[in-house]
């Protein structure tokens, strides 16, 4: 898709799921590629509209929305792309919820290989909720009830992000480092998280 074309706009008043204290009228976009979202928020910058972006919806304080902003809506991006068997990593858009990631990854490991046991899970459990997506609990930098295990942060291997002009950014622990430690816990301030691979833990 070309940076000159975009999904449509839906003009909605929505309010987050978690606290409903923050209900405004928005231009909704629901992108289903990551090109998609890189023109969408292009476009923006060039009109000089503010974006916000949003997942499962599920901020424990409260998800902020601009008023009278571009919003872009995640949730159709949510394809696993890819899980390599050898290293266990797992390539996902970031609009992925946590449930169908789980699944997906045994799913594929079945398909691969339907007479031997999954190699590979998920080892974070994400929060007590269930409907969050993956590019949520990265902005967010979340943590789950296991207390002795670290933050999400610490089994994400890289991601891609679209920042300001619709350009993006494979960001990494060595590549565009800067961008990777301000993007996760960054709430979304410094760009849209398109695409983040994970990595498994054996099982």
């Amino acid at each position: 898709m070309s940076r000159q074309t975009h999904p449509a706009a839906s003009d909605v008043r929505l309010n987050d799921v978690h606290s409903r204290l923050n209900p405004a009228d928005v231009h909704l976009y629901a992108p289903t590629t990551l090109d998609d979202v890189a023109a969408i928020v292009g476009a923006a910058a060039q009109r000089g509209t503010p974006v916000a972006v949003c997942g499962g919806r599920h901020a424990m304080g409260g998800q902020q929305f601009a008023n009278g902003g571009a919003l872009i809506d995640m949730t159709q991006c949510d394809r696993l792309l890819e899980l390599d068997m050898e290293r266990g990593l797992v390539r996902v858009e970031s609009g992925i919820q946590w449930r169908a990631l789980i699944q997906g990854v045994l799913e594929t490991q079945r398909r691969h290989a339907p007479d031997q046991p999954p190699r590979w899970g998920i080892a974070q459990k994400q929060t007590g909720a269930d409907a969050l997506s993956i590019g949520g609990a990265l902005a967010a930098n979340v943590h789950g009830r296991g207390l002795l295990m670290a933050p999400f942060v610490s089994d994400v291997e890289s991601f891609t992000l679209v920042i300001a002009d619709g350009q993006t950014r494979r960001c990494s622990r060595d590549e565009n480092s800067e961008l990777f430690s301000l993007a996760i816990g960054g709430y979304g301030l410094f760009g849209v998280i398109g695409e983040v691979t994970i990595a498994e833990r054996g099982v």
